[in-house]
């Protein structure tokens, strides 16, 4: 019965609900951002840090926009751009999940309140996904973050040359979806019952996917947007529910890096100024644009994502 008290959240009030928690999250937000600038000014001018970083702004703009309207993730942007400015691996790792922690939970909410809208009039239809979609993301969560998790605090390091194989992986990936989208293959399936057996395949699917993200900070968005559109879900569902699974992974993976001198302060405090931006917007976007650009952006964003980590191979 506690499922179905969901539905409180579907009402005709709900996009209320989820515009005021968006509003306290960008509160919070600011806060932390207020205080990383209080410390940087502490260490140089704020012309100095402004001429340093400012660019990473726009950068942690487009990354994050473009990434929650794919549902795949901002790492494939920052890891590489990080390493490129000389940043360490870890260093950028760590920073890119900080920034993550912004861009991703505002575009998580971003679609929740995008979807609140969407579905103002209650059904007993729209309550049955909601709770359906509920249930996905928590076996999906769950599994990403004990992957995530037990790569980070047993010092777990990939068994293979994990830049080579993600490549490869998403050169494939990419190029299905152009060709089946070609072809309108995957835009007449329907939303496939989701059974134990398919949960179990999700969640083995998402613990890889943790595995993955905690060495490349990109991985589960990925493979799971990919996953759902291939079971039968809409394109909008399966992003969804991919960005709500990236924000609470990253949102996860970030206390491990707390603690150490790792993550890049200045560079956060820019890119992820501009993340929250490209976040917020990226909801309200994707239900503007029809299916087939949708997968196109999907399909392009996963290319580029295989070349960059060619290039880093």
């Amino acid at each position: 019965m506690f499922l179905y008290r969901i539905d409180a959240f579907y009402t005709a009030d709900a996009p209320q609900f989820w515009h005021w928690l968006q509003a306290l999250f960008f509160g919070i937000c600011g806060l932390i951002l207020l205080f990383i600038l209080q410390q940087q000014l502490g260490q140089m001018p704020g012309i100095d840090l402004l001429q340093g970083y400012g660019l990473f702004f726009i950068l942690g703009l487009l990354a994050a926009l473009i990434a929650n309207v794919t549902g795949a993730g901002g790492g494939i942007i920052f890891l590489p751009a990080f390493l490129v400015l000389g940043l360490s691996s870890e260093e950028a790792l760590a920073s890119s999940f900080a920034i993550q922690c912004f861009g991703m939970t505002s575009g998580m909410l971003s679609w929740l309140k995008t979807r609140a809208e969407s579905n103002i009039k209650h059904t007993d239809v729209y309550v049955t996904e909601k709770i359906s979609l509920l249930r996905l993301t928590t076996v999906i969560s769950i599994g990403s973050i004990s992957g995530l998790w037990f790569c980070q605090y047993f010092s777990i390091s990939p068994p293979f040359h994990i830049h080579s194989l993600f490549s490869g992986f998403s050169l494939l990936l990419g190029l299905s979806i152009l060709i089946k989208s070609r072809f309108k293959s995957l835009n007449n399936r329907t939303i496939s019952v989701m059974n134990f057996r398919k949960h179990c395949l999700v969640f083995v699917l998402a613990l890889f996917g943790g595995m993955l993200t905690s060495w490349l900070s990109i991985g589960i968005g990925e493979l799971i947007a990919l996953l759902l559109l291939l079971m039968g879900f809409s394109i909008r569902t399966s992003i969804f529910v991919a960005v709500c699974s990236s924000a609470l992974t990253v949102l996860a993976a970030l206390p491990y890096y707390l603690d150490s001198s790792l993550v890049q302060w200045p560079i956060v405090l820019f890119a992820a100024s501009g993340a929250l931006i490209g976040g917020a917007i990226a909801g309200p976007l994707t239900m503007k644009l029809n299916t087939d650009k949708i997968k196109h952006i999907f399909a392009i964003w996963i290319l580029l994502s295989a070349l960059l980590y060619m290039l880093l191979a």
